[in-house]
């Protein structure tokens, strides 16, 4: 509507995003910068969604007949340990939001990226959720994550968006087990640190593998994962990783991009202002996409 980067958050998010790709490398300075007063302050390079975070979490902690949520457990787990104060609940909140925010929006971004340059798609899932609106489901205007699972073409698309595109460009970090390892027949040292793009392996190695996928691996084909072998493609399916590093809030990121898609599609069409043009992204911790304005 304003047709402006509202509150700078999409600029702030490029100045986040390559600071969440090296701030975990440097605990000191970050245990500096991130911390109960900046919090206060509002001084953490989060634009909008800090301040609206922020808003939040003081309107939720001075309301007295609230309900059980999130919140009401880091509360409680102030009262018993005595430890976190206001303050330190909502800097940790800011920066659980800011860190969980960027891989969920590049993910969202891919899913309506791959939509819209697929316009059949769109009406397709806008079709699936008023057959499920006339049954019952999906009554309100923010989908709920139990609706949003039991649409199967809409989770197809979320799928099939992600397997071409996944939002996590950093590498992923193993130390070498006891007596070392050796990879493609070069040997590394026990304790030896190893780390791949995730996104890079999983779209040139498995994602787009022929093997795996069919003669269309290249092609988004979201009716693939309606096939009837959903299971067993899951199994190539590592836009989270896999073992023991796999990603621990894949759950909660796929309950947010799936509310949120299937609740653009209920409400909103949009389409690229200029339909030729092809996105492009800067990897920083997340893969930041740009350039494929849209209107909504």
């Amino acid at each position: 509507q304003q047709g402006r980067d509202v509150g700078g958050t999409l600029r702030n998010n490029i100045a986040l995003s390559k600071f969440a790709a090296a701030a975990g490398f440097f605990l000191v300075p970050l245990r500096i910068l991130v911390n109960p007063l900046t919090s206060w302050m509002l001084l953490l390079p989060m634009g909008r969604l800090y301040r609206t975070t922020s808003a939040a979490l003081r309107k939720r902690m001075s309301n007295p007949n609230a309900g059980k949520d999130m919140l009401s457990h880091w509360l409680r787990a102030s009262e018993v340990s005595g430890t976190l104060s206001v303050r330190e609940i909502e800097a940790q909140a800011n920066v659980n939001v800011g860190a969980g925010a960027e891989p969920v929006s590049t993910a969202i971004q891919s899913v309506v990226y791959h939509m819209i340059r697929h316009p059949k798609a769109w009406s397709m899932a806008r079709d699936e959720i008023d057959a499920a609106r006339a049954q019952g489901r999906c009554q309100h205007r923010v989908v709920s994550s139990h609706d949003a699972q039991s649409l199967p073409y809409v989770q197809a698309c979320v799928k099939e968006s992600l397997r071409l595109f996944s939002p996590t460009t950093m590498g992923l970090p193993r130390k070498a087990p006891k007596g070392g390892i050796t990879i493609a027949g070069r040997h590394f040292a026990e304790g030896t640190t190893l780390s791949v793009s995730s996104q890079q392996v999983c779209a040139l190695a498995v994602h787009l593998s022929t093997d795996i996928w069919g003669a269309d691996a290249h092609q988004w084909h979201p009716e693939r994962w309606m096939s009837g072998y959903t299971k067993e493609l899951g199994e190539y399916w590592l836009v989270f990783s896999a073992g023991f590093l796999t990603c621990p809030g894949r759950h909660l990121a796929l309950i947010q991009v799936s509310k949120v898609v299937a609740s653009l599609i209920h409400c909103y069409d949009i389409r690229q202002v200029d339909p030729d043009s092809v996105w492009r992204y800067q990897a920083n911790f997340t893969a930041l996409t740009h350039s494929w304005p849209v209107m909504v």
